[in-house]
């Protein structure tokens, strides 16, 4: 905990002074405004300009310290003021929690959730990643771009919001996989309401939330109609060649 004085001076409790690594006699000759970083110190203010003059006696922020030795304390930090009897305004009673390690955890989620998207959005292969209600979660562009869909952020929609015509078979593949099951083909048509056909290579599975209970499926696709295509007119020429050597003899 810390007083601080509405000129800014503070006054501060032992584990205040431990937590940023000085004494407390060290922290007595100190402002608030110089432990906090610069880009802070304007923003804070305004917090406890308003509660100076609004009827509010206390207000709750998220703000960094810095520690004697440079680094960056993370602090969840709740103000109170404290009036003399006419009501006037006298010091701030702040109550200090460190939560440097819970900030760096949050940063390290979001860091690997930003890598993973990264990844995902830009891998060759087509995946789509879906929670138990079948909403994308992640989607890679060479999925988006495979199956031409228009939608410019599918993140968050229903797998058959953007595919209104998939085919019966594969929604029973997705309800297996959300039982557990893995399941891959090699050579799948797929048709479209369309007319269209695209043949396909495709694996489905379940993904896993920390605590084992299944959180979704992923979709790992790939179109091989170009391939397909290729394969039959191999074939076709193949014929054509038997056909003639035949017909010669």
């Amino acid at each position: 905990k810390s007083l601080t004085k509405i000129t800014g001076e503070i006054f501060v409790n032992q584990a205040f002074a431990d937590m940023l690594g000085y004494t407390r006699e060290e922290l007595t000759l100190r402002t608030w405004q110089s432990i906090t970083p610069p880009e802070e110190v304007e923003w804070v203010q305004k917090h406890l300009d308003e509660l100076l003059t609004s009827e509010a006696d206390s207000t709750r922020i998220i703000k960094r310290y810095f520690h004697k030795k440079g680094s960056i304390i993370w602090a969840d930090v709740s103000v109170a003021i404290q009036r003399d009897a006419s009501g006037n305004p006298m010091n701030f009673i702040t109550t200090i929690v460190d939560i440097t390690a819970q900030k760096h955890s949050e940063e390290a989620l979001r860091h690997s959730h930003d890598l993973m998207k990264y990844i995902i959005e830009h891998n060759r292969s087509a995946i789509a990643v879906h929670d138990k209600n079948l909403n994308y979660i992640y989607v890679s562009q060479r999925y988006l771009q495979d199956y031409n869909v228009k939608e410019t952020d599918v993140i968050g929609k229903h797998h058959y919001e953007v595919f209104p015509d998939l085919p019966q078979k594969w929604r029973d593949v997705h309800q297996r996989a959300l039982h557990g099951e893995i399941m891959s083909a090699e050579d799948d048509p797929y048709y479209r309401d369309d007319g269209t056909m695209e043949w396909t290579r495709w694996e489905c599975r379940p993904w896993y939330e920390a605590e084992g209970s299944i959180g979704g499926i992923i979709i790992y696709t790939e179109v091989i109609t170009k391939r397909k295509q290729m394969e039959q007119a191999l074939r076709e020429s193949e014929e054509r060649l038997r056909l003639a050597v035949e017909s010669a003899q």
